[in-house]
């Protein structure tokens, strides 16, 4: 595997796309100081993976986006892909040509991808885990990774040594299974507390399930209540939006006759108005005529003063001007005598000039001579410094080249010996490992057919359990509605007995003496109770008796007359109404005559209605008094053939409450809905507790069947559970034996890569020490043809500045020369100068004075013509006063006349403005009669409009669906008394949980399936411990192992690289391998022992070099970027680790960073980062030859 492409679109300082091709070998990416090419390393770290902003050198991920400059705008994304060849798969992809890529959106947003498929980062980081390329890596190098290693703490400081040991994937399976057995333990003390929680919440479900039934019971009854208060109030808001919409109508009839009438006036007045319109436009053109006649006669009179007053001021200028064109003249003629003197002494000065400036010339050519003289000859002082220290400079690297040569030469050659018999060893460990593989897998596909008959009969439970829940939910439903039915019985019953206790549906009256008498038993003790309470009447004629009583069923029985005069009494002192009692003592029965009782036999006779009901024999008066003459029949038309048998001499009545009175009249109709119900509840109440406990019955054999389901139910999940806790373990099984293979193949294949690599290292060995012999004898040749040519470059520099002294003194004496000169030149040029700007001064008023003297001449001739005009346009504007004169006079008397006609027109408009004005004075009256009728109407809607949407809110129902709670007989006083009365019981239930009883159930089956969660949870937490103490012991062993090498490996390179002493990594505690500090010790040649912190910045930095190239020994990465690592080396150590970087580029792919001359001769090819434009980095390449040698 190797690097092959790197690709960056708006990362950091790239806004422009740029792709770099990499080949093996070594890759520098060069430029000046801030160019931008350090971004290229930190491109790579981020695609990778790095979630560091900080180490990105940024403070938020979205800093990595191409900011913007002063030309180019910000971007929205960043990406940057990296592209790999793998034909020897060391990725663990089928592929052979990996990309991963990664993109960022400013929003925050990010996006990776593997071969354009969209991944997560987790796919990435395990990709390159262990390969020695990841983000904890040690594939890319820079300062910051260096000062990482030299400066951290030593605890800090092991995460790079786990990466080249090869654990961190151990690691990371041991951190994975930590965290399942956080998750676990999180789990296990969850359901803990949620078990206790549920054992707190069974107890107070149950009290809360049986209020629930109350609540439901009073709510329902409320809704009931609310919905008829909101129909009946609905009909009377019907009934008000109606009457205003009638009103509204008829004022609209009388505004819109107002309206006729009134559009008749305003068209008269608008006749009046267009002939006013037409008549103001008259008299406005008079006016403006009239105007224009004055304005033309005053401005002819301001033209004549104006001629005037001119003519006056042209005599006056004339003069003036005749004045100053004679001072002019004189002047001028002084002017011209001076010019004359002054121009033949600038020709003398002329002259002497000339002559100085062609003296002055040639001094100056021959100092310019002379200057080049001298730069030629220290350019070849220059020239021959540069060759001397050019020649010392490759003197000393061709030294200390040889030096660093010889140690080489001995390193490989030991190095090959102990190639050869690690290879050997690598060999024989590969054979080991791959006949365990083979065991491990055989043991794999075991434990694989097991998994699967377990799964087999965890999916046939799974079903059967799925289909008892659906047997077992449908038998609930039943249960629940049985106990619905129950339960609306129950408080059925509960509301007739509190009914009967509370004497609903009585007179006032009629409950204050029921109510006393229950609360004084000496009271009690007057009364024998209400007629309707003494009499039991089957269900068929309960309408019929309740027709005919009416409110006698509200009677009160008493004993004898003193009683019911006590109760009397009663009443008038409490102030609580009137009531009828019936004493029986004296009560005188009234019954059918033996002739009326013949008439019974006709069709459709019932019998007499005091036979049909039964009653304690004490209170026969009492009832036959009642009902001893009324008849029941069948129908209306048996009861009128039955009254007209005996003459309507006694009370019929028929089934549906028809009546036919005595003497004649009859009384029917249709019931709003049923009856009071004073008779009926006893009835009701018998009936309903014969159904209750019949349906109480039901109810018990239903939740047989649930508890028959349920336990099967429990049974087969019981089942499950088992075999889902033998399918875990058996899961944990085959997870260990993975991890066994896993471990096993990855073993073998490190032994075979090892293997190989020391035989090719061996190979690549034996070809450096040809290399080295073969640069030794070069090196010789070239030491002594530069020792030889060092000593005659410095014989010809010292002639050459005996040359330049001479020269320098000639210069001098011609420069002296040449100042007198200039000094003699400038007093000269200055005389000179002055005289040519006064003949210039005198030159320029000469000229301005003659132009002055024939402009005063032309104003002269000017102003005498201007005075002839004036006096010719004095005669015409005198004729043209007198005509516009007359011409004003005729449009004042024209002017008069329309004056006068305009004022009777007015006078007209003002009469019917008036008119409409009271027309409309009346219109507004109506409406705003109108307007207030609207507004009690829309509040009347309004008001419905609330009504309707607060039971829709509430109810979730609309008028139409309303009509279906409708209950006849109930005035909308009695709806919010009762609903008032409902709502102040639900209140004193407080707080209610309608989910109680399902809560309830749902709790304890909860309660069971937790505790055998809970158990589960125990068995895994067990195994996740068992396969974490395996993978420490693992990492325990390969990081002990490794880490021997490491030191090995360092102790060696940092002896070649310094060239000599000695250094060291040191285990803080080696008890405790898998997570103590790492120590790191050097000793440079002629310098006592010490820690890395007290070296040198250049010896820290080769240090950690010799660290990094410790572990490419070790586990030598596919690629690594090192980004200006050596800047703090001299050169002599750039070369060494140049050196270095060729002799590991066979196994590893090497990009560098670097602005060094050492590191950039020793790339295969460079690519230069430059910052043209601000802000904005761009790159070029060069391809380097053969020999090294090229240009950025």
């Amino acid at each position: 595997m190797f690097l092959k492409k790197l690709e960056i679109y708006g990362f950091k300082s790239f806004p422009d796309r740029i792709e770099i091709q990499f080949e093996r070998g070594i890759t520098g990416i060069v430029g000046p100081n801030g160019s931008g090419k350090s971004n290229i390393g930190d491109a790579v770290r981020w695609v990778l993976g790095e979630q560091s902003a900080k180490s990105l050198r940024g403070g938020k991920m979205e800093d990595v986006i191409f900011s913007g400059t002063e030309k180019r705008k910000p971007l929205g994304y960043c990406e940057v892909a990296l592209t790999f060849d793998n034909e020897d798969r060391g990725l663990d992809i089928d592929y052979t040509e990996v990309t991963i890529m990664r993109r960022v959106y400013r929003s925050g947003e990010g996006e990776y991808f593997i071969n354009k498929n969209a991944c997560r980062l987790k796919d990435i980081v395990e990709l390159f885990r262990d390969t020695g390329s990841g983000r904890e890596g040690y594939s890319v190098v820079g300062q910051g990774k260096v000062d990482e290693i030299l400066s951290a703490k030593p605890e800090d400081r092991r995460q790079v040594f786990e990466e080249a040991a090869g654990v961190m994937k151990y690691k990371a399976r041991k951190e994975e299974a930590a965290r399942k057995l956080d998750h676990t333990q999180q789990n296990m003390a969850r359901i803990e507390d949620i078990v206790q929680e549920l054992e707190i919440q069974i107890g107070p479900l149950k009290e809360q399930s049986e209020t629930a039934r109350v609540y439901l019971e009073l709510r329902d009854q409320l809704r009931l209540a609310d919905l008829n208060a909101f129909l009946l109030q609905n009909e009377r808001l019907t009934e008000r939006i109606s009457g205003y919409e009638q009103s509204l109508q008829d004022m609209g009839n009388q505004a819109e006759a107002q309206g006729e009438e009134e559009a008749q006036v305003s068209a008269q007045r608008g006749v009046l108005q267009e002939e006013l319109h037409a008549l103001e436009a008259q008299l406005d053109a008079l006016h403006a005529k009239s105007a224009q006649a004055g304005t033309e006669l005053e401005r002819t009179e301001g033209e004549q003063r104006l001629e005037a007053e001119k003519e006056e001021h042209l005599r006056a200028e004339m003069r003036r001007v005749e004045n100053k064109r004679a001072e002019d003249a004189q002047l001028l003629q002084n002017l011209r005598e001076q010019t004359a003197g002054n121009r033949s002494a600038v020709e003398v000065r002329e002259k002497e000039i000339l002559r100085l400036k062609g003296e002055w010339q040639a001094l100056e050519e021959k100092i310019g001579q002379a200057d080049r003289q001298i730069g030629e000859k220290e350019g070849e002082i220059e020239a021959s410094k540069a060759r001397v220290i050019d020649t010392l400079n490759r003197l000393s690297d061709i030294r200390s080249r040889k030096t660093h040569l010889t140690a080489l030469q001995q390193n490989a050659k030991n190095r090959i010996a102990e190639m050869e018999r690690e290879g050997e060893s690598a060999a024989q460990q590969q054979h080991t490992f791959a006949d365990e593989l083979a065991q491990a897998r055989q043991q794999g596909q075991a434990l694989l057919a097991d998994k699967a008959a377990y799964t087999e009969r965890i999916e046939k439970n799974a079903a059967q359990s799925q289909a008892l829940e659906g047997q077992q939910a449908q038998a609930q439903n039943e249960v629940r509605r049985s106990e619905a039915d129950w339960q609306s019985l129950r408080s059925r019953i509960e509301l007739l007995m509190q009914m009967k206790r509370e004497h609903e549906g009585f007179q006032p009256s009629v409950r204050s003496i029921l109510s006393a008498c229950a609360k004084n038993e000496a009271l009690g003790q007057c009364i024998c109770g209400v007629v309707a309470e003494l009499m039991h009447v089957p269900a068929r004629i309960e309408r019929a008796i309740e027709m005919v009583l009416g409110p006698a069923l509200q009677n009160i029985v008493t004993p004898d007359e003193q009683a019911a005069k006590k109760m009397i009494e009663y009443l008038k002192r409490t102030q609580t109404g009137r009531a009828t009692f019936l004493p029986v003592s004296s009560m005188v029965p009234r019954t059918l005559n033996p002739r009326e009782r013949q008439t019974l036999s006709q069709p459709g006779c019932i019998g007499v209605a005091s036979e049909l009901v039964s009653f304690d024999g004490r209170y026969r008066n009492v009832m036959e008094y009642l009902l001893g003459r009324t008849v029941v029949v069948e129908n209306m038309e048996a009861g009128i053939a039955l009254s007209k048998v005996n003459r309507s001499a006694f009370r019929i009545v028929t089934l549906d409450g028809d009546l036919f009175n005595a003497g004649g009249s009859m009384t029917g109709g249709s019931f709003r809905g049923k009856a009071t119900g004073i008779l009926s509840r006893a009835r009701e109440l018998e009936e309903g507790k014969g159904k209750l406990d019949a349906l109480k019955n039901e109810i018990l054999q239903k939740r047989e069947r649930v508890a028959q389901l349920q336990q099967q139910s429990e049974a087969l999940s019981q089942e499950s559970l088992a075999l889902r806790a033998d399918l875990n373990a058996l899961e944990v099984d085959i997870a260990r034996e993975n991890e066994r293979c896993s471990i096993l193949a990855q073993n073998r294949q490190e032994r075979a890569n090892q293997a190989a690599r020391f035989r090719q290292e061996a190979a690549q060995l034996g070809e450096t020490l040809l290399d080295i012999e073969s640069e030794l004898a070069q090196i010789a040749q070239m030491e002594q043809n530069i020792e030889g040519n060092t000593s005659s470059s410095q014989e010809d520099m010292t002639q050459t500045q005996e040359q330049l002294s001479a020269l320098r003194q000639d210069r001098a004496a011609l420069q002296e020369q040449s100042t007198a000169l200039q000094v003699q030149l400038a007093a000269w040029e200055k005389e000179y100068h002055a005289d040519v700007r006064d003949i210039d001064r005198i030159g320029r008023d000469i000229a301005r004075l003659e132009t002055e003297v024939a402009r005063a001449e032309e104003d002269v001739a000017r102003m005498q013509r201007e005075l002839l005009d004036a006096r010719g346009r004095q005669e015409k504007l005198k004729d043209e006063l007198a005509v516009e004169r007359g011409a004003m006079d005729a449009l004042q008397a024209e002017l008069g006349e329309k004056q006068a006609l305009r004022t009777q027109k007015q006078e007209r408009a003002a009469t019917l403005e008036a008119r409409r004005e009271q027309l409309q004075s009346e219109q507004a009256a109506v409406l705003e009669r109108q307007h207030r009728i609207d507004v009690q109407k829309t509040r009347a809607e309004l008001e419905m409009e609330n009504l309707q949407k607060r039971i829709w809110d509430e109810y979730g129902l609309t008028y139409g669906t309303a009509q279906e709670y409708r209950r006849e007989g109930m005035s909308l006083a009695q709806c919010n008394n009762q609903a008032g009365e409902l709502r102040g019981r639900i209140r004193e239930l407080g707080d209610v949980n309608v989910n109680a009883i399902e809560d309830y159930k749902q709790v304890s089956q909860r309660y069971e399936f937790m505790n055998a969660q809970l158990q589960d949870l125990q068995a895994a937490k067990e195994d996740l411990i068992g396969i974490i103490e395996e993978l420490q012991k693992k990492m325990a062993v390969q990081f002990k192992e490794r880490f021997a090498i490491i030191n090995e490996n360092f102790k060696e390179i940092f002896s070649q690289l310094f060239g000599g002493g000695q250094a060291e990594l040191r285990l803080l505690d080696e008890e405790n391998l898998l997570e103590c500090g790492i120590e790191v010790v050097a000793q440079p040649p002629g310098k006592k022992l010490q820690m890395l912190s007290l070296l040198s910045g250049g010896e820290k930095a080769l240090t950690a070099i010799a660290i990094l190239f410790a572990m490419l020994r070790l586990k030598p990465t596919p690629f690594c970027i090192l980004d200006e690592i050596e800047a703090a080396l001299d050169e002599a150590n750039v070369v060494h680790f140049a050196q270095f970087l060729h002799e590991y580029a066979h196994k590893t792919q090497f990009v560098v960073i670097t602005h060094r001359k050492g590191t950039m001769e020793a790339a295969d090819a460079l690519y230069g980062i430059a910052m043209e434009e601000k802000g904005v980095s761009r790159m070029l390449s060069v391809r380097m030859e053969p020999a090294g040698e090229a240009a950025v």
